[in-house]
């Protein structure tokens, strides 16, 4: 599991080779899958497909956190500037 924080504004790419849920922490936050974008409540979880890219995005005026489960599996991909803690 990685607790990922962006800043406002920024957003955070990627896939994993294997399912991952994305779980929302705090803050606002905008996760797009598969061209669907949907915005993520405090608490909410979310199951994203294998290879499968998504993107998840703070949309609000401070920090916001998510929580990424998924195997670590070389070859996972990654864009963005997120903080991995």
């Amino acid at each position: 599991m990685a607790v990922i924080t962006l800043t406002p504004g920024e957003s955070f790419e990627h896939y994993h080779l294997d399912e991952s849920i994305t779980a929302h922490v705090e803050g606002e936050i905008q996760l797009t899958v598969s061209g669907k974008s949907t915005l993520l409540t405090e608490g909410e979880r979310v199951i994203i497909p294998a290879k499968t890219s998504h993107t998840t995005k703070n949309i609000g005026n401070v920090d916001a956190r998510f929580r990424c489960y998924h195997p670590v599996t070389e070859g996972d991909e990654a864009e963005g500037d997120g903080e991995v803690l």
